[in-house]
């Protein structure tokens, strides 16, 4: 199971977040738990995403696959990074990280290593402390200028919370029908596609 997906089967989870914790009490082998998706197949790809919830596997069968954003990747991950923490009490075959259980395929993607236990390792992924997540210098060659964005003692964030609107230039309203109102603008710059109308009333 994930906090988003259960299995990702030939499909690409992007620009997605957890923030809440997911449990799940394993009752056969060879299962998956992540914050982001339980399995990435092949054919499949994680990227621009993070998970800040704490991930939990109850079980005592063996071959529990269990990580802060991917259980099991047979797949690729990318600028995708996890804070929560991660545990598992499978007794045998327990492949558990701070960001992938198991699997490979990952690049430019970390997790925090300041909790213990599973949190020190990762299949995938590059290890760093809560304070150095919070810190853009860490993330090499993420887009931080229209992907990503970083406030003072957080870590990222998808958006541009700290754009600025711009107002549109050259307003004009007119009654296109009794039941209607056309409006056109002027942009005022290349950014902007487009405004949210809504009613005051």
């Amino acid at each position: 199971g994930g906090g988003l997906v259960g299995y990702t089967n030939n499909a690409t989870i992007s620009e997605s977040s957890n923030t809440g914790a997911v449990a799940s009490t394993l009752t056969g082998s060879g299962n998956r738990v992540g914050g982001i998706t339980g399995q990435v197949d092949l054919t499949s790809k994680v990227k621009n995403s993070y998970n800040l919830g704490a991930i939990t596997a109850n079980t005592t069968v063996a071959d529990a696959y269990v990580g802060g954003a991917v259980g099991e990747n047979l797949g690729t991950m990318e600028y995708t990074y996890s804070t929560g923490t991660v545990t598992s009490t499978c007794s045998s075959g327990n492949y558990a990280g701070g960001l992938v259980g198991s699997g490979g395929g990952v690049t430019y993607s970390y997790f925090n290593t300041d909790p213990a236990g599973a949190n020190a390792t990762s299949s995938g992924g590059t290890g760093k402390t809560l304070a150095q997540m919070k810190l853009q210098s860490t993330y090499f060659s993420w887009n931080f200028d229209t992907m990503w964005s970083i406030a003072a003692n957080a870590t990222p964030a998808l958006g541009d919370f700290n754009a600025t609107i711009l107002n549109p230039l050259n307003l004009a309203a007119n009654s296109a029908a009794p039941t209607s109102i056309q409006l056109s603008w002027s942009s005022p710059g290349d950014a902007v596609v487009g405004y949210k109308v809504a009613s005051l009333a």
